[in-house]
């Protein structure tokens, strides 16, 4: 039964892919019609991806991104009554959605929708530099950094952040450098594989900052 279905599911693959843009944004429609707003927005933008003059994908995208605003907006609300920073990391992730579809259409939000924005990311930001500040207290560098990393994600140049974190960053590589040249040669490798994941948890953690925040609070 499985070898019977492979072919017949690749050659709908096949046929999905070399779909044109008229029948994707036909799609597009169907599957809004039906509940499934994300492979909505799929379909149309890549009927759009094809040809972007096409009114027909360009409004099965729009209407798609408005309903995925809406529901993102509400899941965002409900999630803020009982835990405000994973909503904070959903509304950023919101944002970033907002930006990529430029591209494809304006995504539309509720007129209330910057201000409660701004709200959940000040507050957001807000927490991560109190722990920050309370890291280095604590003689914490790597920890300090990460905190103070991420109130730069949720509010780019909140107060003195960016000190901070370079403080910090210096502070952790001092820590981490002194280790491997104190200890003894098993240690002193394990100290060196200790240091080198931190670099790269530092370097994926580094982020251009969220232009799209800058522009809510213009």
């Amino acid at each position: 039964m499985i070898r019977r279905l492979v072919p017949a599911l690749l050659a709908l693959a096949l046929a999905a892919g070399c779909a044109g843009p008229a029948k994707l944004a036909e799609r597009s429609e169907e599957k809004l019609a039906g509940g499934d707003h994300w492979q909505a927005w799929t379909l149309a933008t890549r009927a759009l991806d094809k040809a972007p003059a096409n009114q027909r994908a360009r409004l099965a995208a729009a209407a798609a991104a408005a309903s995925i605003s809406h529901d993102w907006q509400r899941r965002i609300r409900a999630v803020a009554e009982a835990d405000s920073m994973a909503a904070a990391e959903q509304a950023l992730e919101f944002s970033s959605f907002r930006t990529g579809a430029a591209t494809y259409a304006t995504v539309p939000v509720d007129a209330a929708w910057a201000g409660e924005e701004r709200t959940l990311r000040l507050a957001a930001a807000r927490v991560h530099y109190r722990r920050g500040v309370a890291a280095m207290a604590a003689k914490r560098p790597k920890r300090a950094w990460l905190h103070f990393t991420d109130t730069g994600r949720f509010v780019p140049g909140y107060r003195d952040v960016t000190a901070r974190a370079e403080r910090a960053y210096e502070k952790a590589l001092t820590r981490i450098a002194f280790v491997p040249f104190t200890a003894a040669s098993g240690q002193a490798s394990l100290g060196r594989e200790v240091a080198a994941g931190w670099r790269d948890e530092l370097a994926r953690r580094m982020a251009p900052p969220d232009a799209h925040f800058t522009r809510i609070l213009g």
